[in-house]
């Protein structure tokens, strides 16, 4: 009987759909003196989740970077030493960077991260998409996704469902299991916040203002029959993609005007 183990790579541009990233020499304990960078990249349209396993690095000395982008200059998620770490992060978009650095001293066991393309995380800009997962095909069974909307104090947010809007071809999609599949809608920042409306088979409203600067929406399908699910976009361009759903505008101490 014998063991074998791998060497884990330092760095790399991972593109499957799921994995691991190992601090190298796991699971001993890594080298001095390293720099090891990963460029973890999904699909368009998408956002990565990396969840933390087993994190455990010199503190203050050898850190781990967490950037939202694709490059080392991108903008910092956080930076992590000792056992400082999160549970999980989400990108805002479909690339993330990891840079560790080790100092020439003292050394630990490093990290086990898992990282997935993820449903769900944050949006900030004035433009962004927001899909069902693996939209436009069916989604999976048992997915619960979360989106947080935010902007700036000054503004509001507008959900324009635009079915009835000939501007805007071809016709929306909205489509869910009816009465198990939802899309859920909270005026605030998580599920605590007031409930606006939980939609559900091909129900849309026309519009949902926001009376403050943020909005939550959270879809939850069950154990059984998908659909094609949706597809939410914050301004018309997105909707030569095929599969419109509804626009996210925003405007200004409540001043409305036509976005398209």
């Amino acid at each position: 009987m014998f063991i074998c183990y791998f060497a884990a790579p330092c760095g790399g541009h991972l593109t499957a759909p799921s994995g691991i990233i190992l601090s190298p020499g796991w699971p001993g304990y890594y080298k001095d003196s390293l720099n090891c960078e990963w460029v973890i990249e999904a699909r368009p349209r998408h956002t990565i989740k990396i969840t933390f396993d087993r994190f455990q690095t010199e503190v203050n000395y050898d850190t781990l970077e967490v950037r939202d982008g694709s490059v080392n200059s991108a903008p910092l998620i956080g930076e992590y030493h000792g056992t400082q770490a999160p549970q999980f992060l989400i990108s805002t978009g479909n690339f993330m960077y990891l840079i560790f650095m080790t100092d020439n001293s003292r050394s630990s066991v490093g990290f086990q991260i898992r990282y997935e393309t993820a449903c769900g995380g944050n949006v900030t800009g004035p433009a962004g998409v927001i899909l069902s997962p693996n939209f436009p095909q069916p989604y999976p069974h048992g997915k619960e996704c979360d989106w947080r909307i935010k902007v700036n104090p000054d503004y509001v947010i507008a959900l324009i469902f635009k079915s009835h809007d000939p501007l805007c071809l071809p016709p929306p999609l909205f489509n869910m299991e009816p009465s198990y599949d939802f899309l859920h809608i909270y005026e605030g920042e998580d599920s605590n916040s007031p409930l606006i409306g939980s939609f559900q088979g091909s129900q849309s409203p026309e519009r949902i203002e926001s009376s403050g600067n943020s909005l939550f929406l959270a879809f939850r399908s069950d154990a059984s029959v998908s659909m094609a699910g949706f597809a939410i976009d914050k301004s018309c361009q997105f909707w030569t993609y095929n599969y419109p759903l509804f626009a996210i505008s925003i405007y200004r101490n409540h001043s409305f005007s036509p976005i398209c």
